[in-house]
């Protein structure tokens, strides 16, 4: 339940990113049609093989954790990232379950996932 849910944030909150990025984009277009601004770079909205500037790869940064360090709070990461370390958590507690299992010792068992 906890992984599906993560998955809709995911979803939803990528789909309003390239809504809000197109028009952004598009906004900053016609300020510089009117002179009031320089032109943006040319940005693309659909995952192309060789794109240099797509929203795809902002979505793709998310993911990553290299600026993640042990002190940060997980209202801090993003839906990404904290779908990635319920996958750690869940493997991990499945882990110690099948070992306990394993060993002869079964205490409560946890509810499939």
């Amino acid at each position: 339940a906890a992984l599906t849910q993560v998955k809709e944030e995911i979803q939803a909150n990528r789909a309003q990113y390239r809504r809000d990025a197109e028009a952004a984009y598009h906004s900053r277009m016609l300020q510089a049609q009117q002179g009031k601004a320089p032109f943006p770079k040319t940005r693309t909205f659909r995952k192309l093989p060789h794109s240099t500037n797509s929203v795809y790869s902002d979505l793709e940064e998310a993911e990553r954790f290299e600026n993640v360090d042990g002190s940060m709070d997980i209202s801090d990461l993003t839906w990404e990232q904290k779908e990635k370390v319920l996958r750690i958590l869940f493997a991990e507690m499945n882990g110690l379950v099948k070992r306990k299992e394993e060993e002869g010792d079964v205490g409560p068992s946890l509810p499939p996932i």
